[in-house]
């Protein structure tokens, strides 16, 4: 399982090499770990530790947060894009 850390590098590089700007709050309280911007377009993205629920089903995913259970619900609203 890869840190969250090297995820969230992965992701700057990700978007960066697309052409986008990479912004990242100065204080934890946005819900997400940095935008990107391009073209007047922005995207939230949140990083996320994962790891795979089942060997026999690559496709089952559990993501985890420090918080606690991870609810689709009420954490996606204001999130456009988790890494994993």
């Amino acid at each position: 399982m890869m840190k969250w850390e090297s995820v969230e590098l992965r992701g700057y590089s990700y978007y960066s090499e697309r052409g986008y700007r990479i912004l990242v709050p100065l204080v934890d309280v946005s819900g997400y770990d940095f935008v990107a911007e391009k073209d007047g377009t922005f995207i939230r993205v949140n990083v996320k530790r994962a790891g795979l629920k089942s060997k026999d089903n690559p496709n089952s995913w559990s993501i985890a947060r420090a918080s606690g259970s991870f609810k689709v619900g009420k954490d996606v609203v204001n999130i456009d894009v988790y890494l994993a």
